[in-house]
């Protein structure tokens, strides 16, 4: 019995273009949905389609890692997972013969994306493009800044109180 067919989609908005018939269109789904019966499957659908609106976007080859996070949406699962996916390019390209009957027809293969999961507890290098979640430094300052703030307000608070109670020995001493 094969595994049921499972869908998976960006963590976060990330397709912006799409090709169609050579020209650049503009994407209205820019999440996606990648059916497959594994993470790794549906990766490999989702990278595609990410490096060639990149590409579009950059209107240059891709040059780095990519590392990007699908979200399994099957009946209400919601696990997350981390990928990095690399595309090395064909110069020239690679020709695939595909048999069909009695003629032979020759495929262009430009590109080869390779996708890899990433474990959470894995560091990622430097020089990969981060499309996944904000980085460890912005997530510290936002922290660093919610409790200055807090900070602030309990002082405020406690000027408050010592302003009532000077007010009210000032009141008192008039009497």
């Amino acid at each position: 019995m094969s595994s049921p067919r499972r869908r998976f989609r960006f963590a976060k908005c990330l397709i912006e273009y799409r090709l169609d018939q050579g020209k650049q269109v503009k994407q209205k789904n820019c999440y996606g949905e990648y059916i497959a019966r594994e993470p790794l499957g549906a990766a490999k659908k989702a990278f595609k389609e990410l490096a060639t609106s990149l590409e579009i976007k950059a209107k240059r080859n891709l040059d780095k890692s990519v590392v990007f996070e699908l979200v399994e949406v099957t009946h209400g699962i919601h696990k997350t997972k981390t990928f990095m996916g690399s595309r090395s390019h064909y110069n020239p390209p690679k020709i695939k013969k595909i048999k069909m009957g009695s003629t032979v027809k020759e495929i262009p293969i430009k590109y080869e994306d390779k996708v890899y999961t990433i474990k959470p507890s894995r560091a990622i290098p430097a020089d990969v493009l981060r499309l996944d979640r904000e980085t460890r430094a912005s997530r510290r300052k936002s922290v660093a800044k919610r409790e200055a703030s807090n900070r602030v307000e309990s002082m405020i608070e406690e000027i408050d109180q010592l302003d009532t109670r000077i007010s009210q020995h000032i009141e008192e001493d008039e009497k």
